[in-house]
């Protein structure tokens, strides 16, 4: 009966799902469709595989969890129906407002300035990335300020690539490719995710995912992806333990248990979740984490107060983790957040709604830019993930923020540049403002 609920939440937002998005209103979904993939491939499916005894989570062996039991995943079903009612709930809630085709013909060709800033960001990036550790030792650090910021800009960079790619000429685009090489060198999966999310986010507000033949090849590609990023997780763990391996053996490991490998490379979802309700009871609320999504940029110089990272902390804490956080899933997150189950709920409706106001703004780079903060809170739940999509998107704000101070006609000047690379022709009906709904005018197809 649990099973049966879950599936019909699940069927009935993917149905959603796949209506709107055949009509080329990606953004209008967004929030759901990531929520519901992530609650099927990471929690569902892994629990799954764990009651059969054909999964073995880290914290299970480590001996700080126990095996998924028949009764427990019961339970838990139910908990993740309510929760994925919760998130399409507060969507549709924020999106019911906005008109049919709102979201259609968002996609603008990209400016001089815009290709200007992609290489600015991608030779500042790399300048400052080739002074910081390297490889798998960047994992988890923290604390490296401006120097750590400008280094994320490299994927910023690449990702306004992605993003503009079928418009792009061919030096361009050997430009992305050879960028996406270099970042997969460095074994994280992280910033591979983002040009990906960038380059879909472009496809669809092409109109590119109304044709079947364009949505199978990114289901393929993504199937791949995640293939292959099982083959770079089991490839730098064996780096850290300084075992010998192959590329060849690694990828021979992978394809001969498919199913299992991506989970046994570090989707810690399930674990996250299952921990924060142990802890719930013995762990006091921490609203005050939530601030570190935008509170990260403030200097403990300035914030000497300024709390550690929930995630990093209860790692530190149970696990014996250093730098890094176990991802917690959002649920379990706001749960220990809230200090409560319902708490957790309450804090999920607020969160989506706000998710889902911000989907309905935004469009172009900064519509990229949800698209990761929605993925990576699903997968993760924490503060970092919101901070980690914001932080992504400060090169283009800038550049918008100093093109609006340099005209010098105020906000509405400011939206205008930042809805199209150009002036608009009044001749022109797809920039014309009559032809836009109200609901569409304020961030579409900058960039």
């Amino acid at each position: 009966m649990e099973l049966l609920l879950f599936v019909i939440v699940s069927a009935a937002i993917l149905t959603r799902s796949w209506r709107w998005v055949s009509q080329g209103e990606l953004s209008r979904v967004l929030l759901s469709t990531t929520a519901c993939i992530v609650y099927i491939t990471c929690l569902f499916v892994p629990a799954e595989l764990a009651v059969h005894s054909q999964l073995r989570s880290k914290l299970t062996a480590a001996g700080v969890l126990n095996g998924v039991t028949d009764r427990e995943l019961s339970d838990l079903l139910v908990r993740w129906s309510v929760e994925l009612a919760i998130v399409v709930a507060g969507e549709i809630l924020v999106m019911s407002r906005v008109s049919r085709g709102a979201f259609e013909g968002t996609y603008r060709p990209p400016s001089t300035g815009i290709l200007v800033l992609a290489y600015a960001c991608v030779g500042s990036g790399l300048f400052a990335f080739a002074t910081l550790v390297s490889g798998t030792e960047a994992r988890g650090t923290s604390g490296l300020g401006v120097q750590n910021l400008i280094a994320s800009f490299y994927v910023s960079g690449l990702a306004i690539l992605g993003y503009h790619l079928a418009s792009l000429a061919t030096v361009h685009r050997v430009v992305f490719a050879l960028g996406v090489v270099y970042q997969a060198t460095s074994l994280t999966r992280s910033p591979l995710v983002v040009i990906g999310l960038a380059v879909v986010v472009g496809v669809a507000h092409r109109g590119g995912l109304r044709r079947k033949r364009v949505f199978l090849v990114i289901a393929v590609v993504a199937i791949i992806a995640v293939l292959g990023s099982s083959v770079m997780s089991a490839l730098r763990g064996a780096a850290l333990r300084d075992e010998a391996v192959t590329a060849s053996g690694t990828v021979g490991a992978v394809l001969e248990n498919p199913l299992e490998a991506p989970y046994q490379g570090g989707v810690d979802t399930l674990d996250g979740y299952r921990l924060s309700q142990r802890l719930s009871p013995v762990e006091p609320a921490r609203p005050a984490d939530l601030l570190l999504a935008v509170g990260s940029f403030v200097p403990r110089s300035i914030w000497p107060d300024k709390p550690q990272d929930l995630s990093v902390d209860i790692s530190r804490k149970y696990l014996g983790y250093r730098n890094s956080g176990q991802f917690l899933s959002p649920v379990g997150y706001l749960t220990l957040a809230g200090g409560s189950y319902l708490a957790g709920l309450a804090l999920l409706g607020l969160l989506c709604v706000l998710f889902a106001f911000a989907n309905r703004k935004c469009a172009g780079l900064l519509a990229v830019a949800m698209a990761v903060i929605c993925f990576r809170f699903f997968i993760g739940g924490g503060s970092f993930d919101i901070t980690y999509g914001i932080r992504l998107a400060l090169p283009w704000l800038a550049y918008w923020s100093v093109q609006w101070a340099v005209s010098g006609q105020g906000v509405t000047k400011f939206y205008s540049m930042a809805n199209s690379p150009t002036e608009p022709d009044p001749n022109d009906w797809r920039r014309s403002s009559e032809s836009i709904s109200p609901a569409g005018r304020d961030l579409r197809g900058h960039g």
